[in-house]
């Protein structure tokens, strides 16, 4: 309990949201639990009405005598994925939480990390698909980062689609560029809505494909990495 009390406040503070009472409050439940040092007893007196500036440094030295690292405030936002997988699978973050905190973490790369981005596109553009499976999106999203983070993926890689017709993994074709109109595996002649499913294949011209937020669609290409 300590350790997932500890990740939240170390989560907090590198998103900047922890405020002076975070931190006291954090000192106090952490005596409550067993821990003991000289800085953690003078934190936890601290006047909780004070700015974080004024208890970081003591803070800081609570630290480094209970042997706990903070992150860097310039770390890869990599990094602070641990302490969101373990708050959230200690039930004290939703898994919509989870997602925003990693879609948050996309936002930190400048948009440059493609796996983290893929989180971003699931809550920003996938998301309204998944509805009340979004806890189990995110429980079984958890294993697929774990084998995507040490591949090298395209920057495109969140706005993939996957074609069950073709096999084709890839980016899609926007619909005001297609042209001859799309075909359709099931023989509808009447576009989909573009809010239920705005992905056609760049290769057949098949609608629908799949976001890669499917799981069925994000195994098949990191499969392909498999040696």
């Amino acid at each position: 309990m300590a350790e997932t009390l500890t990740d939240k406040l170390l989560l907090n503070r590198w998103f900047k949201t922890a405020m002076g009472e975070d931190y006291v409050e954090w000192a106090v439940q952490l005596l409550l639990r067993g821990e003991d040092s000289p800085s953690l007893r003078v934190l936890a007196g601290l006047n909780p009405n004070l700015e974080r500036y004024e208890v970081e440094p003591n803070f800081l030295e609570t630290c480094d005598e209970l042997n706990i690292r903070p992150l860097p405030p310039d770390c890869n936002p990599r990094s602070v994925v641990p302490l969101i997988r373990r708050l959230h699978r200690s039930n004290l973050m939703s898994a919509k939480e989870a997602l925003d905190k990693m879609s948050e973490l996309y936002e930190a790369s400048e948009f440059s990390d493609p796996l983290l981005g893929l989180w971003f596109m699931v809550r920003d553009d996938y998301a309204p698909e998944l509805g009340e499976e979004i806890d189990r999106w995110v429980e079984d999203a958890w294993p697929f980062y774990d084998r995507a983070q040490v591949l090298e993926l395209p920057q495109d890689f969140p706005k993939f689609v996957g074609c069950d017709h073709c096999g084709h993994i890839g980016m899609p074709v926007p619909w005001n560029k297609l042209n001859p109109p799309i075909k359709s595996p099931i023989g509808a002649d009447a576009r989909p809505k573009e809010t239920v499913m705005p992905y056609v294949c760049a290769v057949c011209n098949t609608c629908p494909a799949r976001h890669i937020g499917h799981f069925g669609i994000l195994e098949k290409y990191l499969s392909r990495f498999n040696s």
